[in-house]
């Protein structure tokens, strides 16, 4: 089998929404969101429309004292592509969705690899004006990350779990013609680092597999830098790496099937529902012929 046979074919969306349900806390300092994060969300949400639907990243957070004054929602979505009209009419579903289900007021992010004039965008749906926050991860956000993370010392500490997935995330929003570039730095930076925890160094071998082989082409060069990743990983846990792959692997199979079961699940309830609607008109109508006798 070539080595580009079994390329992701959504690794962007994979990298991050595993990584942001593994490291919520993180996400959140590391995307600089408002107020204090206090717990991630469910991501399944279920419209007012009948819709079924999956956000990338829904947290709670508490007032800061600053720009959040009471408990609030964050929505977050991550694009590779520009904003269209379909997706902000789904953003501002899941904004609805979650304000009733909260009850409570909904702030909207949205984190690209784009590059956007606009901190944010006002848009104005049915009357109802809605701010959509840009978190812009672009060439120049990327390289500023790197120079930091490879100006600091690891001799002695172990990375944070901050650092790691700013890492990380560098790896995941890198985009061509640049992305190559960056998977080699953060290679470097990898094998450079002395100390990092066992999970910590999976999720990273995990990210620059995936992306060795999404980017690059050449089958001796992809050889020769999966190869660099595998000794960059603590020699104890190199055994542990196909296990750890096939687990997450697994683990997205399970949660793709547990949300289509659920967009099924609401199906039904929509259909029970409009049953119900009958029975109840089907009643009324009985009602009514026998106060007639």
């Amino acid at each position: 089998m070539m080595l580009k046979d079994d390329i992701h074919k959504q690794p962007f969306d994979f990298l991050f929404r595993s990584n942001s349900e593994t490291y919520p806390e993180s996400t959140h300092l590391i995307l600089e969101l408002p107020g204090i994060f206090k717990q991630i969300e469910n991501t399944n949400i279920y419209t007012a429309s009948g819709r079924s639907l999956q956000a990338d990243y829904v947290e709670t957070i508490l007032p800061d004292g600053k720009l959040i004054s009471r408990e609030s929602t964050v929505l977050l979505e991550h694009l590779s592509y520009k904003l269209t009209d379909d997706k902000i009419n789904s953003i501002y579903e899941y904004k609805l969705s979650l304000i009733a289900k909260f009850k409570r007021p909904c702030h909207i992010f949205v984190a690209t690899n784009l590059e956007y004039v606009q901190n944010e965008i006002p848009i104005r749906i049915d009357n109802d004006p809605i701010l959509i926050q840009i978190i812009s991860f672009d060439e120049e956000k990327i390289n500023k990350i790197l120079s930091n993370l490879m100006q600091k010392d690891y001799t002695n500490n172990e990375i944070s779990e901050v650092d790691f997935l700013k890492l990380l995330y560098c790896i995941t929003f890198a985009k061509e013609p640049f992305a190559q570039d960056v998977i080699k730095k953060c290679i470097t930076l990898f094998a450079s680092i002395e100390r990092m925890e066992y999970q910590h160094q999976l999720d990273l071998h995990l990210a620059l597999k995936i992306m060795i082989k999404y980017h690059f082409d050449n089958e001796n060069e992809i050889r020769e830098l999966l190869s660099m990743i595998t000794k960059a990983v603590n020699e104890n846990m190199i055994e542990k790496i196909p296990k750890y792959e096939k687990l997450n692997k697994d683990v997205a199979k399970y949660k793709n099937t547990i949300n289509e079961m659920g967009k099924t699940i609401n199906e039904k309830n929509q259909e029970l529902n409009k049953k119900d609607e009958e029975i109840k008109k089907l009643k009324d109508k009985i009602s009514r012929l026998e106060n007639n006798i």
